[in-house]
């Protein structure tokens, strides 16, 4: 399983989730390619172009990765909140009905 790619991010968080992530999760995109470029390519794109990130560039970056925790933070603790262990398969019925949201996963 790979997060460097943003639909992988979405299907698997879709899947395992009752109600689906609203997540700024587009501009990862870019950073994900950025990222292997320097990890993966030692600092050059897929046409030995060198990778140059600027300061601003950085800055962008890591404003736009702050912009994804919050919210996937708060959808994460809502799951929990909602359909955590803790909590009967009947009362997680009642919320997701309550959601108008169903509690049949196909998980193939």
């Amino acid at each position: 399983m790979t997060f460097h790619n943003v639909k992988t991010i979405e299907d698997y968080f879709s899947a395992v989730l009752h109600t689906p992530p609203i997540w700024p999760l587009k501009p990862l995109g870019i950073i994900a390619d950025w990222r292997n470029d320097l990890v993966h390519r030692n600092g050059v794109d897929e046409h030995d172009v060198p990778r140059g990130i600027s300061a601003q560039q950085l800055q962008n970056a890591l404003l736009r990765v702050s912009d994804l925790i919050e919210p996937a933070h708060r959808s994460l603790c809502q799951e929990v909140d909602y359909f955590g262990n803790w909590r009967s398969e009947e009362n997680r019925e009642i919320i997701a009905s309550a959601l108008n949201i169903s509690t049949d996963r196909d998980v193939s």
